[in-house]
């Protein structure tokens, strides 16, 4: 079995990036181990297991969550499912920080999410934002995104007398940072009775408190970049070759993150003859 290391508080004021995974193989370790290379020691860097997995790599900071850490009954209708899978990734982060309390931000990455052109890149988002929810893409209201059919599971508390298409809220999540103050609201949202798909609850939750979301191309924007993903590199179902510097997702295997990399090269050449084609003679 995978040795874990002893729950430990995380240093006050500093941040976590946890990568969550069900699995330990060889991809799942070349993230961990890009992500800790190229993040400052102000990042604390943990692999997150959903399930105890054996693992060749001991040199890593593994922490695991079993079920009955991951859906308190104290959660309701939230824990109801005891699935990770689909819409409760937040709660397997909501049971790390009972273990590792004292951070002022989270970073939560899926294992299928890579930074192309270097993980260095949440680095410069981290600094650049003090939002207390950072998601990839831009929110959506049920009344802009009807069709979405996890709509039907968001239920706030009995204490919120109604949410309206324009105050239900929906966003990807599958690289996402969340404040100290964020984390507090939607455990105590839980508790009191909101339930549903996380890429509704915890985006609505933070609108109702009040509190700042911004996604991660605005963020971009800020630093000089002209972005950081697409819709062609970034999606929940699939993703295409289009800037080598972008965020992408889902890639699964290593083999297809070299199919992706060989054809970003490809692409990079044609760009590279166009534009000297495009010169004088």
């Amino acid at each position: 079995m995978l040795e874990t290391l002893e729950a430990a508080p995380g240093p006050q004021g500093s941040t976590c990036v946890l990568l969550l995974s069900h699995i330990v193989n060889d991809l799942v370790l070349a993230r961990y181990h890009e992500l800790a290379s190229a993040l400052s020691p102000r990042f604390d860097v943990t692999l997150l297991l959903t399930e105890q997995a054996p693992a060749p790599d001991r040199e890593i900071d593994a922490v695991s969550v079993e079920p009955e850490e991951i859906f308190l009954p104290e959660f309701g209708e939230k824990s109801s499912s005891g699935k990770i899978v689909p819409g409760n990734t937040e709660l397997a982060m909501l049971a790390f920080r009972r273990k590792r309390p004292g951070y002022r931000h989270i970073w939560l990455l899926e294992y299928d999410v890579l930074f192309a052109g270097g993980a260095n890149l949440l680095a410069i988002l981290d600094a650049a934002s003090g939002a207390d929810l950072i998601v990839p893409k831009p929110p959506h209201t049920r009344a802009a995104l009807p069709e979405w059919s996890w709509w039907r599971t968001l239920h706030p508390a009995p204490a919120v007398h109604s949410l309206t298409p324009d105050t239900m809220i929906r966003a990807l999540i599958c690289v996402s940072r969340y404040s100290s103050r964020l984390l507090d609201v939607v455990d105590k949202a839980y508790r009191d009775g909101w339930s549903g798909h996380q890429e509704a609850t915890v985006p609505t939750i933070a609108l109702h408190a009040g509190l700042k979301i911004e996604h991660i191309n605005a963020i971009a924007a800020r630093t000089g970049r002209h972005a950081a993903l697409s819709n062609r590199s970034f999606d929940w179902q699939k993703c295409s070759p289009d800037d080598p510097q972008f965020i992408y997702h889902p890639v699964k295997t290593l083999a297809a993150e070299a199919r992706l990399r060989m054809l970003l090269n490809v692409r990079a050449g044609w760009q590279r003859l166009v534009r000297g084609g495009a010169g004088p003679a």
